[in-house]
């Protein structure tokens, strides 16, 4: 099996995924095999930084945001409007949720999650 990520010593080599995807030096898919072949591995804890992520498109990975519109966000500009409230955001200084809402990927105030939860039908009837 092919390792796109290199091999050093017995562990991968970090490189930026969201630069090489964002030039179409990579694909999709090819971007996502190096991701799980890090995850497979022993440097599975440091497969952020092995694919090059910052904290932040980390975190937003993580909440299910795709490597592809991560790799647009970082080099054409990350949402700066809640896409529940419509108010501004600042990534970097506020707590939100990287989220899929009608078609769109966005980012919300964990303000405006936590009055959407508490809105929720299950939610109320949980609680009884």
């Amino acid at each position: 099996m092919k390792r796109y990520a290199g091999k050093a010593q017995g562990s991968f080599t970090r490189r930026d995924v969201l630069r090489q995807l964002y030039e179409g030096m990579l694909s999709l898919s090819e971007a996502y095999r190096i991701q799980d072949q890090i995850i497979s591995s022993a440097d599975a804890a440091n497969v952020n930084s092995l694919m090059g992520l910052s904290a932040d498109e980390w975190t937003a990975h993580l909440h299910g945001m795709p490597v592809n519109v991560l790799a647009k966000w970082r080099y054409e500009g990350w949402p700066n409007v809640c896409t529940m409230c419509g108010r501004k955001l600042d990534y970097q200084r506020e707590y939100w949720l990287a989220k899929e809402m009608k078609g769109q990927y966005g980012l919300i105030h964990n303000d405006c999650l936590k009055r959407m939860v508490s809105k929720s039908p299950s939610r109320r009837s949980a609680s009884g």
